[in-house]
């Protein structure tokens, strides 16, 4: 008996919750269009300005494009966490600090500790990269040369 009063005031409760929820979404609808006005927009390309029937046939090209868009504003916001380009032909003491994953200015001890996590990942007796291990130390070197 008492469980089917206890599933009762459930179902009245979601009942309720249902109705508030449809209530206010007027309002929710409301903001939801207002952020996306305020959202900056893809940069138009030749494709999206055509037409609706071009854009149609362009399809995943498009959001293709939009995607790119978004990770390129996400990245900026946030950071990538990735460099992006290649290594020097000669090591500086940023490119050093940027490969061990430190600051310019690192204390001996922060720099060793970075150097040992990332030999631990790249040692090729561990089946890391032998070049890889080789710029880890050289940059441990290059930040090691300052102090």
């Amino acid at each position: 008996m008492s469980t089917l009063i206890i599933a009762g005031i459930a179902v009245a409760g979601c009942a309720a919750a249902a109705r508030v929820a449809l209530r206010q979404m007027p309002k929710a609808t409301a903001a939801a269009q207002a952020a996306k006005k305020n959202f900056p927009q893809p940069p138009s390309d030749e494709a999206g300005q055509a037409g609706a029937e071009e854009e149609a046939a362009a399809g995943s090209a498009a959001r293709g494009t939009q995607n790119v868009w978004f990770k390129q504003q996400f990245d900026e916001i946030f950071g990538s966490g990735h460099y992006k380009g290649g290594f020097e032909t000669k090591m500086t003491r940023a490119e050093a600090a940027k490969i061990l994953g430190v600051s310019t200015t690192a204390s001996k001890e922060t720099v060793k500790k970075a150097h040992k996590r990332l030999m631990l990942i790249n040692h090729p007796d561990r089946g890391g990269s032998a070049y890889m291990a080789l710029k880890v130390n050289e940059a441990k070197a290059m930040m090691d040369q300052g102090k």
